[in-house]
This record gives structure tokens, C-alpha cells and sequence, in this order.
């Protein structure tokens, strides 16, 4: 069948406008070109020109729907609901964005057609799939903006809620391009507005990153203080160190706002924007990057063989990527690098306590990825528990910290809460080995909430509860041959 068979949305008559094919094309009016996956039943359905584009890109098979007429069927291409996030992550992989309509109210309970919602549309740095990230590196969301002899840089990893600022003054194309190859952001967003030339070379120096346009008000400074004074309950941006900086301050609020419209309802926790300066570390153009080849080498951009590779010999997923950021931004100031000396010295010298701490770093999950999921609502029951095991792990890296003066690893351990109330409410709450979905049941515990503890009685212990129910009934009311039937 060629493609001029095909319908189109808009080669649908009004008259053979279903229910379900007008909420089709209202949630994929608000999802721009992201391919839409329509939420029905068991599957998540992707309909018209999006089912023949899912179909190519990560080779779904077409089918097709009555739209006007047996010669004019509507495209159409599915994939089962539980594998949702293979299906998800291929396309990412393959250049396009996704956007996710979901059922947002029981079928059973429906009056009608069961009411649907866009609930999240994920790019490539807003992605929070695991299938989809890179463990031991941060995904970056970018935003910059090149006016009037200066720029801003913002850098926010929506899985970990790491959010940075930068305003430069000097060469800031240069330094921009420069930063761009330091944390290699997985998603750039630049304004409308911008210069031609300026979003080209970026684009040919960097053909891995997606460069995504966005309307000019979005890097409104005005526009973009009032954001995040209303996402982090602020007076005002001073405390941001954004006062002086409207260029940093407009891509902070860039980012925000395309946050916020992606995740929609499911914006996981973010940290307040920290304010760094590029100046304020060794200065490591692009090619030099390359090629000292600090993380990737030069020949297959691979971490083997590079200063990374001999350096990570790191416990936990957190500290692999902090070892990373140290590597590609050396620091200038002679009082952070003695004090980092000494930290580590005081770890060599004292190898006892270093063995004690290494073996408690172990057992810790992901933290800032694992709060990541749990507080964008794509966690489950897993990732609380895991949560619970790292946390577990807080006391003992305490204790093992209590020997070191060093003043690094002395503010390390004073910082650290034990959080004894989280980890028993954990531990108390959640089975040992939870299901991965919350559909499958046997989340909580026996004996924690005597509600649940009744209702599974009733589903588990249906029979024994009714023949309880018939005796008791009989001694109340005094009639020994009292019957109870059910259905």
C-alpha cells in the first residue's frame, strides 16, 4: 500500500470523528513533533503519520484503522504497555522525542471513553529511562545564550537534580564551545533569536548534541526570575548569585520552563542553581581536551586508555561521575587543591579506615538517580527499597570518617544524617524483594497497616471469612441453621 493511500488527520470527516480519534488528535495537537504513544489497554498505539515514521525509525509493524473508507484506512502501529521504555528508548536513540498520552483514570470506573492526559514528553536531556543513561556520566540539559559581547550556560541533569549557572564575559562563544566539550550535554536549548552563524558552527562542531529552538520569551530574564523564585519559593534571585547575571539567569529559566512543559505533572526534585565561573578552573580548550584524552580517547571515543580509565577506581555510580567532573575541570585555586591533598592523604596514611569506608560505599545504590525516579513518580517499590539499603549505610560511613582531621572529610562527616526515622520507615513498610510494578501487588508488608492486612484477608481468605461471618451471624441472631451465599 503506498503512502497516498494513507489517511491523513485531516482527510478524517468531522461525522467519522470517533471519541477516542478526537482525543487522539487533541493530545497530538499539544505534542508538536514528538511521536505520540496513545495510551489503549494493553498497548500504547501510535496513529497517522506517526505510526508510518515509528514504523521506519525502529521498525514497528504497520497496520491500519477505518478512517474514511476501506481506501483510505488510518496508519496505525503499537507496542505492548510493559515494554514500553525499549520502545521508548530506541526512538531517543534514533533522533525523535516521545510523548506519552496515558489513561489517567480507571476503565472500569469510566463514564464514556476513559479520560486521557499527556503526562510527559521525553528528549534526549530529559530522559530518565536507565535504558537510556549513562551511569558513570551526568545527562545534561543545556541552555545558552550568545548577546551583546556576553553569554549564559545553564547545565541541569534532570536524574540527578544537579542544576548550573555560568555568565561569561570573555570570548564567550569560544568559552561556551569549550564547556559544551567539558560536559557534553545531551540536549542544548538556544532561542529563536539566535544568530544563523553562531547555532551553525555550533551544530558542525558538535554533531552529537540535539540543539533544540525555542521561542525568544523563553530567555526572557524577567519571565525566567519568576520561575525560579516560584520553583524554589524565593523573595528574589540574589541569593542565586543571577542578580548581575541576566544571560545565566535567562538560560536557568530556559531550562525550567522546558522542564516544567516536558514533565508536566512529574517535575522529579531539583537542586537551586549553583553560579560557577569557567575562569575559575584550568583553562582546557576543546582539542586539548581531545587531546589529552581526559575521558575518551581520540580513537574510538572510548573511556579505555584515557586519564579517566587509570583514575576511577570509585565504589558508587555518584562517584564515578564527581571523578569525571574533577578530571575536565582542574582546579586554579592553591587552597581547594591543598585541601584536597590532604584529604587524601589522610585516606592513604590511615589505610584501616580507608577499607572500612570503602567496603560501606558498596552497598549504595545510585542516591541522586534513584530520588530522581522516586520523586518524578517512574520510581516503584524497587528504588524504594534500595533507598532504604543506601541510607541504611549513612551511620556507618559516619563512624568511619570519625578518625580524619582533614577539613574535606571532616565537613563530609559533620554533614551526614544518619536518618534513622526514613530508613526504619523503609524497612517497616516495604517487602524485602518487591515486584517491579505496583499492579502486581505484595508492595507492603504484613502487620504494617491494619486496613490492608483486612482486604487482603477478604481477597486471600474470601471463604474462611464468609463461614466466620455465618458463625458469628448464627450466634447473634440465635439461628443455628443460618445460611450466608455469596456470588
Amino acid at each position: 500500500m503506498t503512502d497516498r493511500q494513507w489517511a491523513k488527520i485531516e482527510d478524517i470527516p468531522e461525522p467519522k470523528l470517533t471519541p477516542m480519534l478526537r482525543q487522539y488528535i487533541e493530545a497530538k495537537a499539544g505534542s508538536g513533533d514528538s511521536l505520540l504513544f496513545f495510551r489503549m489497554g494493553d498497548f500504547f498505539e501510535l496513529f497517522f503519520e506517526d505510526a508510518i515514521d515509528a514504523a521506519e525509525l525502529i521498525g514497528l509493524t504497520l497496520t491500519s484503522r477505518d478512517g474514511a473508507g476501506k481506501e483510505n484506512p488510518i496508519p496505525m502501529a503499537g507496542v505492548p504497555a510493559r515494554s514500553l521504555d525499549s520502545y521508548v528508548a530506541r526512538v531517543i536513540k534514533a533522533g525523535r522525542t516521545v510523548s506519552i498520552c496515558d489513561q489517567v483514570e480507571d476503565p472500569k470506573e469510566a463514564k464514556g471513553i476513559v479520560k486521557r492526559e499527556l503526562v510527559r514528553t521525553i528528549t534526549p536531556g530529559t530522559v530518565l529511562e536507565a535504558d537510556l543513561l549513562e551511569d558513570r556520566a551526568n545527562n545534561y540539559l543545556g541552555a545558552l545564550l550568545c548577546q551583546n559581547g556576553s553569554a549564559g550556560l545553564a547545565l541541569l541533569d534532570v536524574t540527578t537534580g544537579e542544576f548550573l549557572t555560568a555568565q561569561v564575559d570573555t570570548l564567550p562563544e569560544q568559552t561556551l564551545a569549550d564547556e559544551l566539550t567539558r560536559t557534553s550535554p545531551a540536549e542544548v536549548l538556544v532561542s529563536d533569536s539566535i544568530e544563523g552563524g553562531v547555532l551553525e558552527r555550533f551544530q558542525d562542531r558538535f554533531d552529537g548534541i540535539a540543539f533544540t529552538l525555542r521561542p525568544e520569551h523563553e530567555f526572557d530574564a524577567g519571565h525566567c526570575a519568576e520561575l525560579l523564585k516560584g520553583q524554589f519559593d524565593l523573595a528574589t534571585v540574589k541569593g542565586l548569585g543571577l542578580d548581575d547575571a541576566p544571560h545565566a539567569l535567562a538560560c536557568a529559566g530556559a531550562v525550567l520552563s522546558y522542564v516544567q512543559e516536558t514533565q508536566r505533572d512529574a517535575v522529579p526534585h531539583l537542586r537551586m542553581p549553583r553560579r560557577y565561573s569557567p575562569s575559575g578552573f584550568v583553562v582546557l580548550d576543546g582539542n586539548t581536551q581531545r587531546n589529552l584524552e581526559l575521558v575518551e580517547s581520540l580513537l574510538d571515543k572510548r573511556r579505555k586508555g584515557t586519564l579517566l580509565d587509570v583514575l576511577d577506581r570509585t565504589h558508587t555510580h555518584m562517584g564515578a561521575r564527581k571523578m569525571r567532573q574533577w578530571i575536565l575541570h582542574p582546579l586554579l585555586d592553591a587552597q581547594e587543591i591543598q585541601a584536597r591533598l590532604d584529604a587524601v592523604e589522610a585516606l592513604h596514611d590511615d589505610g584501616e579506615s580507608r577499607l572500612m569506608f570503602k567496603n560501606y560505599l558498596k552497598p549504595i545504590a545510585d542516591l541522586e538517580r534513584l530520588l530522581g525516579r522516586i520523586t518524578s513518580k517512574s520510581g516503584n517499590a524497587r528504588d524504594v527499597k534500595a533507598l532504604g539499603v543506601s541510607l541504611a549505610q549513612a551511620p556507618l560511613l559516619k563512624e568511619a570518617l570519625a578518625p580524619f582531621q582533614p577539613k574535606l572529610l571532616a565537613e563530609l562527616r559533620d554533614g551526614i544524617d544518619p536518618l534513622h526515622d526514613v530508613c526504619s520507615w523503609i524497612e517497616q513498610a516495604i517487602q524485602d524483594q518487591p515486584p517491579a510494578t505496583l499492579l502486581e501487588g505484595n508492595v507492603i508488608r504484613d502487620n504494617y497497616d491494619e486496613e490492608l492486612d483486612r482486604l487482603r484477608t477478604l481477597v486471600t481468605g474470601g471463604r474462611d471469612w464468609i463461614a466466620t461471618l455465618q458463625r458469628e451471624e448464627s450466634e447473634r441472631t440465635g439461628i443455628p441453621k443460618l445460611k450466608v451465599g455469596y456470588n
